[in-house]
This record gives C-alpha cells, structure tokens and sequence, in this order.
C-alpha cells in the first residue's frame, strides 16, 4: 500500500515536472490569483469500496494562506452525515504550490495530511491534486486536473478534478467543485472569500 502511494506521488510530481520548468522562462511572473482565502460550503460524497457504497453530506469550512508567491499552507475542517454509521469529522492539513505558466493560467501542486473520524473507524491518509487555474474572463475562473486520494484502508483512487468560480465582487466569489474517480464522486457548493 505505502509502495503505491509513494509510486502515485512520484508520478503527479513527474508530470508536472516539465510545467514547472517551463515556467522558470515564462515571461508571466504574476497573475493575481489569491492564494489566502477561506470557504465555506456543501458538498456530496459517495464512495464505492470495502463493504459497499457509502453516502454522505458534508458541511465545510477550509482555508489557505499565501506564504509566499509560490507557496501556500491548507487546511479544512468537515463534519458529514451519511449512510448508517457513516458519520464524522475530517480535518485536514497541507501545502499548496503554484507557479505563473502564462498570462491568466497558473499551475497549482497541493498535498494534504488528512484525520477522518468517523463512527465506523478513524482512518488517516493524503490527497494530491495536480492541475491548472484559469483566469477565463473577468467574472469567471476554471480549474481543473488530477487528483489522487488514499484515506480509508480499503480504498484509493484517482481521477479528474473541476472547479469554477464566479467572481461575485473582488472579495466574494461563489464556486462549484467535482471530483470524479473509479470510486469517488463528490460535488460540492461553496462561498470563497479572499483577504
């Protein structure tokens, strides 16, 4: 199991490898995406592993801080009730990376640490995300990429990850987030606000 997360962390960090490089060149050295910022939302989890599917809903508070350019600190808090005995807290924290690729599109690398207590076993684990932000118009951001995750004993996986934000004002946006594996599908709703 440790094998292949090691191998798994190692290939996201290989693919992204020629991005960062490239980006050393890149004549875009800022895009003014914020990396300190907090939200607060709902999202849908349905897992597919070990005794069956599991369901839940979620209720979400996470946050970064923008260390520097380059680097942020993560971290969130979700309390979820599901199927059965399915119920719980997760709290989780990480690092995130990012680096201009060109004019509105930054790369974005983020690793989390994650606790998950829940009513059937605490289970600790990582999710990875590896993928790209697009400042699309001035009201609209995309992003999207891979995400790998391995927090319950009987399951991992990987898959592809979207996110949209709408820019309510330059403070407050509203956002939506879908995650979608061989074994995991989650869709959330969220409120972001930036400081």
């Amino acid at each position: 199991m440790l094998q292949r997360r090691v191998t798994l962390t190692l290939l996201m960090l290989s693919l992204a490898a020629p991005a960062i490089r490239g980006a050393e060149t890149a004549p875009v050295r800022d895009n003014d995406f914020s990396y300190t910022y907090m939200d607060f939302g709902y999202e849908l989890w349905e897992y597919d592993f070990g005794p069956g599917e599991r369901e839940a809903d979620s209720l979400f508070a996470r946050g970064s801080y923008a260390v520097d350019e380059h680097l942020s600190l993560r971290g969130g808090l979700s309390f979820f009730n599901g199927d059965g005995s399915f119920d719980g807290q997760r709290l989780s924290v990480g690092a995130g990376f990012n680096t201009p690729l060109k004019d509105r599109l930054d790369l974005v690398i983020t690793g989390d640490l994650v606790h998950d207590n829940n009513d059937i076993d605490n289970e600790n684990g990582v999710m990875l995300k590896g993928g790209v932000r697009h400042n699309t118009t001035t009201s609209l951001e995309l992003a999207g990429g891979l995400f790998y995750e391995n927090i319950y004993s009987d399951a991992d996986d990987l898959g592809l990850f979207g996110r949209s934000l709408f820019y309510v004002d330059e403070r407050l946006e509203l956002g939506a987030d879908l995650r979608l594996g061989g074994d995991i599908f989650t869709l959330g709703l969220f409120g972001r606000y930036h400081f």
